[in-house]
């Protein structure tokens, strides 16, 4: 999956996952692009995937 959406459109996923025939334990890998919260708010949806992103992101005290 690529980003996962704002932390306040979770809902959307857990409808959408159904329609393709999917639950959360098939997504395997999250490619987050960056660090704002509209790309990465549901990460605590997808515990079991391996998560991608830039070592920008794990930074303190950066947010562009």
């Amino acid at each position: 999956m690529l980003d996962c959406c704002d932390p306040w459109n979770g809902t959307q996923i857990i409808q959408a996952l159904p329609k393709y025939s999917l639950n959360y334990d098939d997504i395997t890998d999250l490619i987050i692009t960056h660090g704002h919260s509209d790309h990465w708010g549901n990460l605590s949806l997808f515990q079991q995937a391996k998560i991608y992103m830039g070592d920008d992101m794990a930074k303190d005290g950066i947010y562009e």
